[in-house]
């Protein structure tokens, strides 16, 4: 499909709206559809987040288990690199001799 997708559809395909304007009242619909919009499950946004993977982080002893939402802030919160977590997901799940790390969707 990339290939078929030639700069000069794009620049076409672009100019189809350029310019035009939309009217009071299509924009209060588009508002109205937007804010009585449902939220997104659980599900479906893990699905549209990329670089997204809940972890749960605890103590080796198991005590003070804590969830985070995305390896990024995990890292950020017991100081050390995304890197890290991912590669101790990989192997034992141990991090600086003190942290169990365990993928939270998994369980």
């Amino acid at each position: 499909m990339r290939n078929i997708y030639s700069e000069e559809r794009r620049q076409r395909v672009g100019k189809i709206n350029k310019g035009k304007t939309l009217s009071q009242e299509t924009r209060a619909l588009i508002r109205e559809a937007t804010l009585n919009r449902k939220p997104m499950s659980l599900e479906s946004r893990l699905k549209c987040a990329v670089h997204v993977r809940p972890v749960t982080i605890t103590n080796l002893d198991g005590s003070k288990p804590k969830n985070f939402t995305s390896i990024q802030e995990a890292s950020k919160t017991i100081l050390c690199s995304p890197q890290t977590i991912s590669r101790a997901l990989s192997s034992n799940g141990i991090i600086k001799g003190r942290y169990l790390v365990t993928d939270t969707i998994d369980t």
